[in-house]
C-alpha cells in the first residue's frame, strides 16, 4: 500500500509518493519521488526524479539526477546530473556527475567517476573513480576500476573471457566486438582492438580481427592475412611503404629483435640516383630485395 508523506516540508512543485519518499525535504524543488523511501535524505537537491524502492535514498542536494530502478543511485549524496535506469545501477555513486547507466548493475560501484556511459547489465561494474570511459554490452568493461577515456562495445569486450587480462587501470583503450579486449594482464593504454576475439597486447597498437582473421582493404573477401585489392588491369590500388631519402641503408638497430623480422623500406640515394627496397631478414639483418641501377 502506498503510504503518503505526513511529516515533510514539500515544496508545492514537489511529488512523494511511498513511505518515507522525500520524507526529509527542506528546501528542495521540483522533485519527485515514487517508491519506498525514494529521495528519502533529500533536503535542497531539485530537479531529481527517483522511482523505485530505496533510489536516490541517500541524495541530500543532489540535483538534475534521474534514477529507475529499485537501489538505482541509492548512495548518491551530491552527484548532479546522472542517469540510472536499472536495478542497482549507479547504486554506490556518491559524488560522481553526469554518468548515465542503463541496466542492472550497470556501473554498480562508481563512487566518484564523472561522464560515464554504461550500457548493459553489469556494464562497467567494478568501476570506481574511472572517468569518460563507454561501454555498451552485457558485462562491457566490468572489470575497469579507475580507468579512463576507454571505449568497450561487445559482450565482454574489454574483459575477455581470460579475466587476468581484463582492463582495470588502463585508458585510452577502444576495444570493439564480442569477447574482444587485451591479450595481457598488463594494463595498456591506446590499444585498440576490433572483431570478435581480437586482443591486443602493446600499447599504441591497432589489431584487426582474431588470429585467425584475414583483412581485406578494397575486397570483401580476403584471401590473405592482409590483401589490397583486387587483380586489375588498370592501375590505381596502390601499395605504399615507407620513402626514406639517405646515403646509407637502415640502422641495424631497427633489424635486431625477432619480431622486426619482415620489415620493409625503400631507400632512395640522390647521389647515386637510385631505390633500394630492404627487408629485415629472420637473421636479423638487412638484406636488399630489389635496386634500381
Amino acid at each position: 500500500m502506498l503510504v503518503p508523506v505526513a511529516d515533510a516540508a514539500l515544496d508545492y512543485t514537489d511529488t512523494a509518493t511511498g513511505y518515507g519518499a522525500l520524507a526529509s525535504e527542506n528546501g528542495g524543488s521540483f522533485n519527485t519521488a515514487d517508491g519506498y523511501y525514494a529521495l528519502n535524505s533529500n533536503t535542497t537537491g531539485f530537479s531529481n526524479t527517483a522511482v523505485g524502492g530505496g533510489s536516490l535514498l541517500a541524495n541530500t542536494m543532489g540535483r538534475d539526477n534521474t534514477a529507475a530502478g529499485v537501489y538505482s543511485l541509492y548512495k548518491n549524496t551530491v552527484g548532479n546530473g546522472n542517469t540510472a535506469d536499472g536495478h542497482a545501477a549507479l547504486q554506490a555513486n556518491t559524488a560522481g556527475g553526469e554518468d548515465t547507466a542503463d541496466g542492472n548493475y550497470a556501473l554498480f560501484s562508481n563512487t566518484t567517476g564523472n561522464h560515464n556511459t554504461a550500457v548493459g547489465s553489469d556494464a562497467l561494474y567494478s568501476s570506481t573513480t574511472g572517468g569518460g570511459n563507454t561501454a555498451l554490452g552485457f558485462d562491457a568493461l566490468s572489470a575497469n576500476q579507475s580507468g579512463f577515456g576507454n571505449t568497450a562495445v561487445g559482450q565482454l569486450a574489454g574483459v575477455t573471457e581470460t579475466e587476468a587480462n581484463a582492463n582495470t587501470t588502463g585508458s585510452g583503450n577502444t576495444f570493439l566486438g564480442f569477447d574482444s579486449g587485451p591479450g595481457t594482464a598488463t594494463q595498456l593504454s591506446n590499444a585498440t582492438a576490433i572483431g570478435a576475439d581480437a586482443l591486443v597486447s602493446e600499447d599504441n597498437a591497432v589489431v584487426l580481427g582474431s588470429p585467425e582473421a584475414q583483412v581485406g582493404i578494397g575486397t570483401s573477401a580476403p584471401h590473405s592475412r592482409l590483401q589490397v585489392g583486387v587483380p586489375s588491369t588498370s592501375y590505381g590500388d596502390y601499395l605504399q611503404i615507407p620513402m626514406v631519402t639517405s646515403n646509407s641503408g637502415p640502422p641495424a638497430r631497427q633489424c635486431f629483435l625477432p619480431s622486426d623480422a619482415g620489415r620493409l623500406v625503400l631507400q632512395y640515394d640522390a647521389q647515386k640516383v637510385r631505390t633500394t627496397l630492404w627487408s629485415c631478414s629472420a637473421a636479423g639483418v638487412w638484406t636488399k630485395l630489389a635496386q634500381g641501377g
